[in-house]
């Protein structure tokens, strides 16, 4: 991931770059969600393990672990009902309504495998290797593109 990117730009914002080497992240379980690199989407959180991990994380580097869980359960969530394979985020806003939750905005950046956990409390935290993604746009359609992107 580029930490000296400038937030402001759009560009740099829509070419996140993968860490090459493996390292910490503390976990956020999600349900009915997949999140990939580059995509930006709304989240919300209610319960406090989430919100003590994106209080603690926006202190740091505002990265944080997606990984989508097998199945809901009520009791929460634990290593062995979630998949190991997820993507890294940073989440680019947080608002508190009244509610009692924390809203999100993030922004996938890398796909990540889950090598081992590191933390189970107070919320999970896993060393995990960022998964090398080969992307390159399709040429047939650059001559489109001006026209597609002014049509919106």
């Amino acid at each position: 991931m580029n930490l000296n990117r400038n937030d402001n730009d759009p560009q740099a914002l829509m070419e996140p770059e993968a860490p090459l080497s493996p390292r910490v992240l503390p976990i956020l379980p999600v349900s009915e969600l997949v999140l990939f690199p580059r995509i930006i989407m709304p989240l919300a959180l209610w319960e406090e393990s989430a919100q003590l991990l994106v209080n603690e994380v926006l202190l740091q580097d505002k990265t944080v672990g997606i990984l989508a869980a097998r199945e809901a359960k009520a009791e929460g969530y634990g290593p062995d009902n979630l998949y190991q394979v997820g993507t890294a985020a940073v989440i680019l806003k947080m608002r508190k309504p009244e509610d009692d939750s924390v809203r999100l905005l993030i922004q996938g950046l890398y796909r990540f495998k889950v090598e081992n956990w590191v933390g189970l409390e107070p919320y999970l935290t896993a060393q995990v290797t960022p998964i090398a993604e080969e992307y390159e746009p399709d040429q047939r359609w650059k001559p489109w593109s001006p026209m597609l992107k002014g049509s919106f």
